[in-house]
């Protein structure tokens, strides 16, 4: 006879599961943590950069901001998905996962780089602010050095150790 209340199941309280990794509770607070520290920080950076530019400046650095991330999230082909959702990896072929990702993110972030090069021109006309073109060339430089990130971790989030993450 099955028991749900039977002390056998794991407590999803606490800190650290019956094998040791964090428990589902604690990973999901720590998760949390992450998102809403990463968006405070998003929301100070844009407070201070309208507080110290002027509205013209503030506008152009929009601008840029919507051609440079337009390209992030379309060049985006979910590769640290694939990473973390691999199960049952032995550790060799998990390091070779880890070089090929970080090989492909830095190919990415090249590639991205030159893209935006080319577009700066086109979209600064585009919006009819020639100042945009700089913006944006200064986020291409940016975005190719976004493609050197550390991919290994990738797996603390599949671990759910989103600690190691926040920090």
């Amino acid at each position: 006879e099955f028991n749900v209340c039977s002390s056998d199941l794991p407590d999803p309280l606490a800190s650290t599961s019956v094998d040791g990794s964090p428990s589902l509770v604690r990973a999901f607070g720590l998760n949390a943590l992450s998102t809403a520290l990463s968006n405070v920080l998003s929301f100070l950076r844009i407070v201070i950069l309208a507080r110290l530019l002027a509205p013209d400046a503030f506008g152009l650095f929009g601008i840029a901001l919507i051609v440079t991330g337009g390209l992030q999230v379309l060049s985006d082909f979910g590769l640290k998905t694939v990473l973390i959702s691999r199960v049952g990896m032995d550790k060799s072929r998990r390091q070779d996962w880890i070089d090929t990702l970080w090989t492909l993110e830095m190919a990415r972030g090249c590639c991205l780089a030159a893209v935006l090069w080319l577009v700066a021109g086109p979209a600064a006309g585009f919006f009819h602010e020639p100042g945009a073109r700089a913006l944006i060339l200064i986020l291409a430089a940016a975005t190719a050095l976004g493609g050197t990130l550390n991919t290994g971790m990738y797996l603390f989030e599949r671990r759910m150790q989103f600690g190691r993450v926040l920090i």
